[in-house]
């Protein structure tokens, strides 16, 4: 009776467990990023932007699934849905829309993945004392030593406590300094100081 008992207690603890990781159509919750993870943050708030790469995956419905680039105009051609416009929506956003207008109209309760599997080619500049100056892509997360790297890394010269960010914020110039672990913003220019010694 007690073995019975304790087995109970031990399902019921999963069950609880594991529903707070669950939404109401069976299918998995993204938990929460940790505070430090930025690149996550960054990656869940995204507006769909056209240039976007998305993969959306309706669970055992193959011909609904695709990766599909989202076109100039903002409307993504669907399957059964036609074209829904799709730019400045989140992943999860659009994941909802397609969950309920699938779930209203065609299948008993659709369990739908909208993952952006690449973004629209943005670009960050590196200059002053690194190897190769110039533009590079941007990606979600990326960091100062992660743009330098790109950069081909600091030359000889370089004064790596002095280096600065300029960025564009409401239509204003602003330039900064910043630290080497600081997450940059498309379009973001960063200068590599030297040194003279």
């Amino acid at each position: 009776m007690n073995l019975r008992l304790l087995v109970l207690c031990l399902v019921m603890g999963l069950v609880v467990g594991c529903a707070s990781h669950i939404r109401s159509d069976g299918s998995l919750i993204n938990q929460s990023p940790s505070i430090g993870d930025s690149s996550q943050v960054e990656a869940q708030a995204h507006r769909i932007e056209s240039g976007d790469l998305l993969e959306i995956t309706v669970y055992e419905n193959p011909d609904l699934s695709a990766k599909i680039r989202v076109p100039e105009d903002g409307f993504l051609p669907f399957p059964l849905l036609g074209n829904i416009q799709v730019t400045g929506m989140t992943a999860l956003e659009l994941d909802s829309m397609i969950t309920q207008d699938l779930g209203e109209r065609y299948i008993l309760n659709p369990q739908v993945t909208v993952v952006i599997t690449e973004y629209r080619q943005r670009s960050i500049y590196v200059t002053g004392e690194v190897r190769k100056p110039g533009g590079y892509a941007y990606e979600i997360g990326l960091t100062v030593r992660k743009a330098v790297s790109l950069a081909g890394g600091f030359t000889e010269k370089a004064l790596k406590s002095k280096i600065t960010l300029t960025r564009i914020v409401d239509g204003t110039e602003i330039t900064m300094p910043v630290d080497i672990d600081d997450v940059v913003q498309v379009e973001d220019i960063i200068t590599v100081g030297r040194s003279f010694f």
